[in-house]
């Protein structure tokens, strides 16, 4: 039976009478609750948006219909999430909906301060045995009951213990303070840090109550154990001794061992001090060690420690030599998993902490199992042979790189644990290895052992992975059944499921029918994390190739999916699907001027301004220039202009072959541009390239070695370009000039704007569109009565005559408007709403002679009756006071649910101070993470940490990062 839920509604206002018109209003569960449908989590915290109007609504569980007395409490957070105000604490019925100030007048007093004291330990015993009785597994219901009384002693033992912080650092507040500590703490220790994990146990069934179960385990009461307290890090003997330390006490030294005082010396530590297992456990790998840290303690104290044995016992639970490194660390449940790779003897291994064992999978049954001896007894000089067991079955490769968790609806409970039984993913050398919640293993490959590089769990419990060379984008599939090939060239499907492709797949001919990621060609593999709604994707590469990206699959439809990249110069906002165009999309405020840069490229009267290479024979020839090889190699002919590095230009050009292929090339090497045809008619067309020096060759020449051969070109032309940030490169043509500035005060996202018609960004899309096409145009603009934005022309090269479809605003109402032929009015000047002095978004859906007009995420009109005329030129002249920014095209036509959210995405760029780009000077994404408390995605580089709500960068620092994040339950974890 699902759980009901009850609508919150209210409307914010600031004492002026003004509405609250941005942010959002948290409801955060004071702990977890249970009721006869279930647990209620209190990790979760619900943020619900606050309307341009101040409204806000919301969906929550009735709080009085649990069983321990919790409450929410109701705070508002700025755009960026910042905390504004708490406004107090509510409880929810089961007879609403209700009004947000009704129920914050009706607030109950606080609550006693030791609500477990409240309770006997007979009450408390008897609350926990009728929580076992509501478990759907009758084994894990005895399993618990069973030791209900020792989960009450320990839970009684947890909330006297209080001020030790138990439940205190949960809370957001208390959060950030830990997250300061832990992140001096840990730098404090000078580790070589591979990989972090945040354990939140309260994420894990009935909320971790798993810990209080433990008392038999051989690591409880471990023998040898530090007995005192934690003096810190980076420490010399003397150091711990002159820190007041006594005998039990432990400290890790400055060659990054842990040691215990005794009397008079030291020796070797694994374990700590404190019994339970954290509620919240930092895991870290090095290269040759896992260690399991108290996070519960601001002083960050290790657990539990398991480095690299020095012994050698076969089948290895983790092979000693130099070369096995840890690669992933995930855990849940109890069960902490780690992937090692670096020989034959690589796999992915196991803590399994309520089972009291270590476990490993590799490649062979006869070196799969686990070792029978409990973790306790774990040594560095010490490590028992593993016993092979059914239960570990081997994985389609021994090199494992990235390792994911979930716990599938209707998991079967596990026996010897009373939870639900995880299903874990493996990326290794030679594919994806599934371990199935029935303990069987399934793998996904491309049948010629490519290795997959990053997997991940989605919400809906698919898998998203990169498989084969590391540019060739993301795969999405569900769980397969059994062993399942995606193909050589990976695009084979598993029950219809869905894939992203870079666009390096996309230039290598592969089908043009599934979306592309617009990144370029890349070395290093990808980084991916999984939010709610969305995967972020990081390439590890410099320059085009580089950057984040955000991808919202869209499960019904995976032509509409939508991605956004961010870079450190620029976003590009919402890309729906098959998008044709992005422009306008930056952060540089200097202004752009155009002008042609090619002397003579018209050929009307000589071949004056073109050098001869290669033996290259230059005529004019009816007004073209006609090329002959008078050598046998393909001759040239060539001109220097002049650029500016790291400025986009478009080279355009008429291109015919004689008897050989014609090519015209730009910026000649991995990231040139090129016009090329076989053809023996003219063609016209056009490439982007973006310069590498102050000095750039235009190159002509024909496709062939042969003495004899000829090519033909004329109309050569290289502008000063807005470069198109999809991945179809087709950049818009400065002419004149274009000014560039801040959306609003302190934003990064900048605005177009031009002082004339006479100045303008063109493209000529050649008749692709005409006025009874499906396609969409998305922008956002600023104006008053009068202004301008764009216009569609009929023909190449303007003029009012063949002027088709202008957008402006209203002379009167100053509401945006669309005109065609410039004198017949689509819109009238009250359909939409008047957006005078403020930055507004438009959506545009064409459709078979109609056009759906969206604006601000809102229906305003459908338009019939657009005749069915060519669209050849786009001429974008922002004038009169107008501005825009963010313009994209495409042949896939948004749903209103998608322009909803693109709108409430994007708006939040166009506000002061506005960030969304990523921090520093580098565009290669080291290492990434989604925060799901917090529901922030946080981005490494080389430069600094950048965390983003959304397309918000909301926060930076400037500490590089290199190998990895963690972030979750309010810490954060970076190297």
């Amino acid at each position: 039976m699902a759980i009901q839920k009850q609508v919150i509604m209210g409307r914010l206002y600031q004492a002026s009478g003004e509405p609250i018109g941005a942010g959002f209003v948290r409801f955060t569960l004071n702990r977890f609750d249970a009721t006869d449908n279930g647990v209620i989590a209190a990790s979760r915290k619900i943020e619900a948006e606050i309307e341009t109007d101040g409204s806000v609504a919301v969906e929550l569980w009735p709080n009085t219909a649990g069983d321990r007395g919790t409450f929410y409490t109701v705070t508002l957070l700025g755009e960026a999430g910042n905390e504004l105000e708490k406004y107090g604490r509510i409880n929810i019925g089961t007879d609403g909906p209700y009004q947000l100030a009704d129920l914050l007048r009706e607030e109950m007093p606080p609550a006693a301060t030791s609500y477990w004291m409240s309770l006997t330990e007979a009450e408390f015993a008897a609350k926990v045995a009728q929580m076992d009785a509501r478990v759907s597994t009758a084994e894990t219901a005895r399993d618990i009951a069973l030791t209900a009384r020792d989960t009450t002693i320990a839970a009684r033992d947890a909330a006297e213990g209080s001020k030790n912080a138990a439940y205190g650092y949960a809370q957001d507040v208390a959060s950030a303070i830990v997250y300061q500590n832990l992140a001096g703490v840990l730098a404090s220790y000078g580790l070589n840090i591979v990989d972090a994990f945040v354990y939140d146990t309260t994420r894990d069934f009935m909320a971790g109550l798993w810990r209080y179960r433990c008392k038999d385990k051989t690591w409880y009461d471990e023998a040898g154990a530090a007995t005192g307290r934690w003096l810190g890090g980076g420490l010399t003997y003397g150091e711990a001794l002159s820190a007041g330390g006594q005998i039990g006490d432990y400290y890790l030294n400055q060659n990054g061992t842990f040691y215990r005082l005794t009397d008079g010396s030291h020796v070797l530590v694994y374990r700590g001090s404190r019994r339970e297992f954290p509620a919240n456990a930092i895991i870290t790998a090095e290269a040759g060690r896992v260690v399991i840290w108290d996070g519960d303690d601001p002083s960050l104290p290790m657990w539990r420690a398991f480095p690299k044995p020095n012994v050698r016992n076969f089948p290895f639970w983790w092979d000693n030599g130099g070369t096995y490194t840890v690669t992933r660390i995930r855990a849940l449940n109890g069960e902490i998993m780690f992937g090692v790779r670096g020989g034959s003897q690589g796999g992915v291994s196991s803590i399994e902490l309520i089972k009291d064992r270590l476990g490993k999978r590799d490649t062979s049954y006869n070196e799969s199992g686990f070792v029978p001896q409990g973790i306790g007894d774990y040594r560095i000089d010490r490590v028992p042979a593993l016993v092979t067991h059914p239960e570990y079955q081997p994985i389609v490769n021994y090199e494992v790189n990235d390792v994911a968790m979930t716990v599938l609806p209707g998991a079967p409970i596990d026996p010897e644990t009373g939870l639900p039984t995880p299903t874990i993913a493996v990326a290794t050398g030679g594919g994806v290895s599934v371990i199935r919640d029935d303990e069987s293993v399934v793998n996904i490959t491309d049948g010629t052992g490519s290795a997959a590089f990053k997997v991940q769990f989605t919400q809906e419990h698919k898998l998203a992975y990169i498989l084969g060379e590391p540019n060739a984008g993301i795969r999405i599939d569900g769980i397969p059944d059994v062993d399942f090939t995606v193909g050589p060239n990976k695009v084979s499907r598993h029950n219809g499921e869905y894939f992203f492709l870079t666009n390096q797949v996309r230039s290598s001919g592969w089908s043009s029918v599934v979306p592309y990621l617009p990144v370029g060609s890349h070395i290093h593999p990808a980084n991916l994390a999984v939010a709610s709604d969305r995967l972020v994707y990081g390439v590890n590469a410099t320059g085009e190739g580089g950057g984040l990206l955000f991808v919202y699959p869209d499960p019904n439809s995976q032509q509409r999916s939508m991605v956004a990249k961010v870079t450190k110069s620029y976003p590009t906002g919402m890309m729906v699907g098959d998008t044709k165009g992005c422009w306008l999309a930056s952060t540089d405020a200097s202004d752009l001027v155009g002008g042609e840069l090619v002397t003579n490229g018209g050929f009307d009267s000589d071949v004056s301004g073109w050098t001869s290479d290669d033996g290259a024979i230059l005529s004019q020839d009816g007004g073209r220039l006609r090329i002959e090889n008078g050598v046998g190699s393909a001759g040239d002919a060539l001109q220097t202009i002049t650029t500016v590095p790291g400025a986009t230009y478009v080279l355009s050009a008429t291109v015919q072959a004689g008897t050989a292929g014609a090519r015209v090339f730009a910026n000649e090497g991995p990231r040139q541009a090129q016009v090329s045809t076989s053809s023996s008619t003219p063609q016209r067309g056009t490439s982007e390239f973006v310069a590498e020096s102050t000095s750039t060759v235009i190159k002509l020449s024909p496709a062939s070695t042969q003495v004899g051969s000829t090519m033909y070109a004329d109309n050569i032309s290289v502008r000063r370009a807005d470069p198109d940030r999809s991945v179809n490169g087709r950049g818009l043509t400065v002419h004149g000039t274009i000014a560039r500035t801040p959306v609003a005060g302190g934003a990064e996202l900048v605005g177009y704007s031009s002082s004339s018609a006479n100045n303008y960004l063109t493209s000529d899309f050649e008749g692709d569109y005409s006025g009874h096409s499906t396609f969409s145009m998305i922008a956002w603009y600023y104006g008053a009565p009068g202004s301008s934005f764009w216009s569609w022309y009929e023909a190449p090269g303007g003029g009012t005559s063949s002027e088709f479809l202008t957008a402006y605003m209203d002379i009167g109402t100053g509401a945006f408007r669309l005109l065609w032929q410039a004198r017949l009015s689509i819109m009238q000047p009250t359909d939409a709403t008047p957006s005078v002095g403020r930055w507004s978004q438009i959506a545009l859906n064409f459709h078979g002679g109609s056009v759906t007009v969206y604006q601000d995420g809102r229906f305003v009109g459908t338009y019939s009756n657009i005749p069915n005329y060519d669209l050849h030129e786009l001429r974008i002249r922002p004038s009169s006071g107008g501005k825009v920014a963010l313009l994209r095209i495409g042949a896939t036509a948004p749903t209103p649910e998608q322009i909803a959210k693109i709108y409430r995405d994007e708006k939040k760029l166009f506000q002061p101070g506005a960030a969304c780009t990523l921090y520093g000077d580098s565009d290669a994404v080291t290492a990434l993470a989604h925060d799901d408390t917090k529901g922030l995605d946080l981005v490494g580089t080389s430069d600094g940490l950048s965390r983003f709500k959304g397309l918000l960068r909301v926060s930076h620092d400037a500490t590089p990062i290199t190998t990895t994040i963690a972030a979750g339950a309010g810490y954060e974890v970076t190297q």
